[in-house]
């Protein structure tokens, strides 16, 4: 199956989420790691749009500190834009292709994360978990 067709955006995210400064946002669960000050610390992406993404993190991030965002072969030059707790969100310096975009979000098992979605239903929680 095609990758781009697998993941519409319609079936990843509700049009009412949609935050026009970002373009249009996905819900994703990804393991990755902040390179910053010299240090890697691990992290998960919560969200993520071709521009920029939520992060969570045990260490918080500073407004206007540069960062890399590395994921599986995919590093990516970032200013965090906010912080608030342990989330803090980040502009990507380049923009994420489409097949990049596809990849991490394949990488979340999303159809499976979009039917519980939709349902209402919290069981994604629980496959994250597993």
């Amino acid at each position: 199956m095609d990758m781009s067709a697998q993941f519409k955006i319609d079936h990843a995210v509700d049009e009412q989420h949609v935050d026009p400064r970002q373009g249009k946002r996905l819900k994703v669960f990804l393991a990755a790691r902040v390179l910053a000050a010299g240090r890697t610390v691990p992290v998960h992406l919560l969200d993520l749009s071709k521009k920029g993404a939520l992060v969570h993190a045990d260490t918080p991030r500073m407004p206007g500190e540069m960062i890399w965002v590395l994921w599986n072969g995919i590093d990516i030059l970032s200013r965090v834009a906010w912080s608030r707790g342990n989330r803090f969100g980040v502009a990507f310096e380049t923009s994420l292709s489409d097949g990049q975009i596809a990849q991490m979000v394949a990488a979340t098992g999303a159809p499976r994360l979009t039917a519980a979605r939709r349902s209402g239903q919290r069981d994604w929680l629980r496959w994250f978990r597993k």
